[in-house]
C-alpha cells in the first residue's frame, strides 16, 4: 500500500534536487495566484446593508465568505485532510476523492443547523471567549503547519510522524481497520462552527437574536450552504489532480498549508492580546505628542471616533490618556464583513457591530498598549495609553 502513497508521505522518503526545484515553482505559482486574487478584488467585498437580512442575502453572505475569509482557515483544513486521505489509499478514483469534501460540507450544514438552533435557545451561553478562540486557531494552525512540512518533503523527520485521533474518537468515527470515515469528516465540518470568522460570527449574533431553535438553526444552515460552492471548488481542484505533475501539485498544497498556518498563528497571537501585554507602550520620543485628531476630550470624557469597513478600521491607532473615561464611537459601514466583529482582549470584550454608530465605553487602567482586532485577528488596531 505504501507504494500508492504520495511521494511526500512515504516512510523514509528523502528530499531530492527535484523536490527543491518544485518547491521554488510552487512558491511562484502561489504568488501568481495571490496577485490574481488581489487583482480581481479579493477581500474587498461590499456587504453594506442596514436592512433586515433576508434568506437570499444570508445565502449570498455565505457565498461571499466561501470565496474569501473562510478559505484562509477552513481552506487550510480542506487541503490538509485531502492529503491525509491520500495516505489512506482511498480507492475509486476522483469520485471517491471528492466525496470527503461533500460530506465535510454536509457536516457543516447539519452541524451549523443544530449548533445554531442551540445558540438561538441558549443565547451567548455557548459563545467562546477570545482566548479560547485564540487557542483553537493556534491549534488548527499548528496542525496545518505539521501537514505542510510533511507534504513538502524537505524535512524527512516529518515522514516518520503521523497525526492520529485519540482512541476513543477513533472508535466512534473510524471504520474497523481503516482511518477513513465519512462520519469523522462530517464531524470536522460541523466543528468549524467554532472557528473564528467575521461572517460566521455575524450570523451567530443574528441566530441569537431570533431566539428560536428552528429559525436560528436555519439561519446558520443557509449560511453554511452558501459557503459550500467556494469550499467544494477547492476540494474539486484537489480531487481531480492528475498523476502527471503530482509532485509539483503536492509542493503547492504543502506550501499553501504552511502559508495558511503562519497566517493563522499571527491571527491567534493578535487575538490573545499578548502584543499589548509584552509591549512597554510608546517610546520616550512619542510620549511628548499626546494630541490625536481622532480623540477629543468633551466634559472629561475622551471621544474616540473610528470607521469600520470591509478593509478593516480607520484610523486604527489612537493615543489616549490613562484613567480618563473613553467613549469609543465606531461607525460600521460593512457590519457583515470580517471586520464587523471586534475583540479587545485586555477588556474581555467581544462586540459584533451593527450598521451605523456603535459605542464601547471603558477607562484605560494603565500606561502601555491595548490592542484590538477582528474576530479572526486579521484586521487590528491599538490604543497607546499615556499619562
Amino acid at each position: 500500500m505504501t507504494n500508492n502513497l504520495p511521494p511526500c508521505c512515504r516512510p523514509g522518503a528523502k528530499a531530492t534536487k527535484k523536490d527543491y526545484l518544485n518547491l521554488v515553482w510552487a512558491g511562484l505559482i502561489l504568488a501568481v495566484l495571490y496577485l490574481i486574487y488581489r487583482a480581481l478584488g479579493g477581500g474587498d467585498f461590499n456587504l453594506n446593508t442596514s436592512a433586515d437580512l433576508t434568506w437570499p442575502l444570508i445565502l449570498g453572505l455565505g457565498l461571499t465568505a466561501g470565496f474569501s475569509s473562510c478559505l484562509a482557515l477552513i481552506g487550510g483544513l480542506i487541503l490538509g485532510f485531502s492529503t491525509y486521505y491520500e495516505e489512506l489509499n482511498v480507492p475509486g478514483g476522483n469520485k471517491n476523492r471528492f466525496l470527503p469534501h461533500v460530506f465535510f460540507n454536509l457536516g457543516r450544514i447539519v452541524g451549523f443547523f443544530l449548533l445554531g438552533g442551540f445558540l438561538g435557545v441558549l443565547g451567548s451561553f455557548i459563545k467562546l471567549s477570545g482566548l479560547t478562540i485564540s487557542v483553537l486557531t493556534a491549534v488548527v494552525a499548528l496542525v496545518m503547519l505539521f501537514l505542510g512540512l510533511k507534504i513538502i518533503n524537505i524535512f524527512p523527520i516529518f515522514n516518520k510522524l503521523a497525526l492520529r485521533l485519540p482512541q476513543v474518537f477513533s472508535k466512534l468515527f473510524n471504520r474497523p481497520g481503516d482511518g477513513y470515515s465519512y462520519g469523522k469528516i462530517s464531524l470536522l465540518g460541523a466543528l468549524t462552527f467554532f472557528l473564528p470568522c467575521g461572517f460566521t460570527q455575524a450570523m451567530q449574533v443574528l441566530a441569537i437574536g431570533y431566539g428560536n431553535f428552528l429559525v436560528s438553526g436555519l439561519v446558520m444552515a443557509v449560511f453554511a450552504l452558501g459557503t459550500a460552492p467556494g469550499l467544494l471548488s477547492l476540494g474539486g481542484v484537489v480531487a481531480i489532480k492528475k498523476k502527471k505533475g503530482q509532485a509539483l501539485f503536492y509542493k503547492v498544497v504543502g506550501l499553501a498549508l504552511i502559508v495558511f498556518a503562519v497566517f493563522n498563528l499571527v491571527n491567534a497571537y493578535n487575538l490573545s492580546g499578548l502584543e499589548g501585554r509584552l509591549s512597554s507602550g510608546l517610546s520616550s520620543t512619542d510620549t511628548y505628542n499626546t494630541d490625536d485628531p481622532a480623540v477629543k476630550v468633551v466634559n472629561g470624557v475622551q471621544i474616540v471616533t473610528m470607521e469600520e469597513n470591509n478593509r478593516g478600521y480607520s484610523p486604527s491607532s489612537f493615543i489616549i490618556k490613562k484613567s480618563l473615561p473613553v467613549r469609543w464611537v465606531i461607525t460600521a459601514k460593512n457590519p457583515f464583513s470580517c471586520a464587523g466583529s471586534i475583540v479587545i482582549p485586555d477588556l474581555n470584550i467581544q462586540k459584533n457591530l451593527e450598521a451605523g454608530e456603535n459605542i464601547i465605553e471603558f477607562t484605560p487602567p494603565k500606561i502601555g498598549v491595548m490592542t484590538f482586532s477582528c474576530s479572526m485577528g486579521m484586521y487590528r488596531g491599538r490604543f497607546n495609553i499615556v499619562e
